[in-house]
């Protein structure tokens, strides 16, 4: 299957409401579309650490760069970004390891 959308909300001056949070699926995996101002907020919802591993686009000299492993500890919400396009490309692309992170994106 093909990769999750976690869809982005934009925030403006006037306040914005927070969508439902995306349930991660450690299975097919995430995307986000990605503009350069784009943040990620995290959140554990288990009693244990989780790993979010976020990809990165770019290759240096043909070789791909190592991805970003992030460790969530139990019951944190950890927020993430920007994510410069160059470096990222427009679909941010996040892998959990554990239905328990669950994800918002804001621009």
């Amino acid at each position: 299957m093909a990769r999750g959308l976690i869809p982005t909300t934009v925030s403006d001056m006037d306040g914005t409401l927070l969508p439902a949070e995306t349930v991660g699926d450690a299975t097919n995996n995430h995307y986000v579309q990605n503009t350069g101002k784009t943040k990620v907020l995290c959140r554990n919802s288990g009693a244990t650490p989780r790993v979010l591993t976020i990809l990165i686009y770019r290759t240096v000299a043909g070789q791909p760069v190592t991805s970003i492993t992030k460790t969530i500890p139990a019951g944190e919400t950890h927020v993430f970004g920007p994510y410069p396009v160059n470096d990222f490309g427009t679909q941010l692309l996040l892998n959990p390891a554990h239905a328990e992170l669950l994800f918002r994106a804001i621009d």
